[in-house]
């Protein structure tokens, strides 16, 4: 610090001669070298305005409001109080708010929140949804995507359908042919029956009658 000197014990004197311990004197000269990134220069500026507008609140009319016989005898001194005081809780406010800061490492926190942003998928950085207000419209496009759920499922369904349909339709070709070749079969045999009583009927039964027995005498 300007004017200042430190002795053995790492203790700095400022100008006037008061003893400020090292580790105090560390914090005030911690490096704040590190650039802000767009987040943590927004939530400063969020900061900012918030402290403006809660001090909005402490304006001289309320100090006259509040301190009446103050201001009745000496109005003046009351202002100059008023100044001080709103001064003072500004740079309090503000001293807080830039301990915060450092010793939470809010500014290198926002750095790499902007750097994870960044370096995120180009789908993760547009808008997120938000309701219209109609529910229907607002619905459709959750529908949309459980019934297309519910479509691939039932295609796996029919594709599974139409595969047993194709096996079982190849089975009754199969079963068809064998029985028209058992049908050829039998009506080769029955053909074969009948030629055989055909020629039975055409031979000579009397005569053959005749021969056995004359054979068998």
């Amino acid at each position: 610090m300007e004017g200042s000197t430190t002795d053995n014990s790492g203790s700095t004197a400022d100008s006037s001669g008061l003893r400020i311990p090292a580790a105090v004197d560390n914090i005030e000269n911690k490096s704040t070298d590190v650039a802000e990134g767009r987040h943590a220069t927004l939530l400063r500026q969020a900061l900012e305005k918030t402290v403006q507008k809660c001090l909005s609140s402490g304006r001289f009319s309320a100090f006259a409001r509040n301190f009446k016989a103050v201001y009745d005898k000496n109005p003046k001194a009351l202002k100059n109080i008023h100044t001080q005081f709103m001064h003072q809780l500004e740079s309090a406010i503000t001293e807080e708010i830039d301990t915060l800061f450092e010793e939470e490492n809010i500014v290198g926190l926002m750095n790499e929140l902007d750097k994870l942003i960044s370096e995120a998928p180009l789908d993760l950085q547009h808008p997120a949804w938000r309701p219209t207000g109609n529910p229907e419209a607002d619905i459709q496009s959750h529908l949309i995507q459980v019934k297309q759920v519910h479509k691939e499922t039932l295609q796996s369904i029919l594709e599974d359908l139409e595969e047993e349909s194709a096996r079982l339709k190849e089975a009754v070709l199969s079963k068809r042919h064998q029985l028209l070749n058992t049908q050829q079969a039998v009506q080769n045999k029955v053909k074969g029956m009948d030629q055989a009583v055909d020629v039975c009927k055409e031979m000579p039964t009397k005569e053959i009658w005749s021969y056995f027995e004359e054979t068998s005498k």
